[in-house]
């Protein structure tokens, strides 16, 4: 060991199962704070996996698959891993694919706990589908218009949150709306704080450019009322 860091060679000896209990706990504790030795120790273990690989290759006996002899050729030199050099840690990196693989295999063995930090992507949303949050007009009721599908017909999904009950008499009710010219066109009842799904047209999909969400009155009407609740554009 130099200082607070461990030398490749307790590393290595960790990876062939050569340390005893007390140096086992005493280096495990250590790489649980160390991120310097953790770094050390997913690249001697990503270049010790791939001396091991080559090392059992090399030993394969001729005519074995994977090495093959010409006729009349002669014998090969039988080669161990004994007879390979000593393993020291290597001052180039290795590629970040084979230092994440080797480092959780290492720290699995280790048993310690340890986790590499790993930047979370964010899901992205699959190819085809758009997705719009729903504005509040009064209140502070939210949502999320989801359209996906491939052309003639769209589905669109339309959910709600927060939303009041309609009360007697009345319900809400989904639109597709021109905001240019101010036209609507039905898609049907949305029911407070639940998903409605409706098969559209894609060409009317396209000739609407928002959804509104409107509060009206059971008294047979079918025009659009004059009270929005939520709307989105796309």
């Amino acid at each position: 060991m130099t200082g607070n860091h461990h030398e490749a060679d307790d590393l290595i000896a960790l990876l062939r199962g050569d340390l005893g209990r007390q140096q086992l706990t005493s280096l495990a504790g250590h790489l649980r704070g160390c991120e310097s030795c953790r770094r050390s120790l997913v690249e001697v273990a990503a270049v010790h996996g791939s001396l091991e690989a080559a090392a059992r290759l090399l030993g394969q006996p001729a005519g074995s698959p994977g090495l093959t002899q010409p006729s009349g050729s002669p014998e090969p030199m039988a080669i161990s891993a004994s007879d390979l050099p000593p393993l020291r840690l290597p001052r180039r990196r290795t590629s970040r694919l084979a230092l994440v693989a080797a480092g959780v295999a290492a720290v699995a063995v280790l048993g310690a706990g340890s986790v590499l930090a790993l930047s979370p992507r964010r899901p992205q949303p699959p190819a085809g589908v758009a997705s719009v949050a729903l504005r509040p007009l009064t209140g502070d009721a939210a949502g999320r218009v989801t359209m996906s599908g491939p052309s003639p017909e769209v589905h669109m999904t339309i959910s709600t949150a927060r939303l009041p009950s309609a009360g007697s008499g009345r319900f809400y009710f989904a639109w597709l709306l021109d905001p240019r010219s101010g036209k609507m066109l039905p898609l049907g009842v949305v029911t407070a704080d639940r998903t409605e799904g409706f098969d559209v047209s894609a060409d009317l999909v396209r000739r609407y450019h928002a959804v509104d969400i409107s509060l009206e009155s059971d008294n047979g009407d079918p025009a659009h009322s004059v009270t929005s609740v939520l709307r989105a554009s796309y």
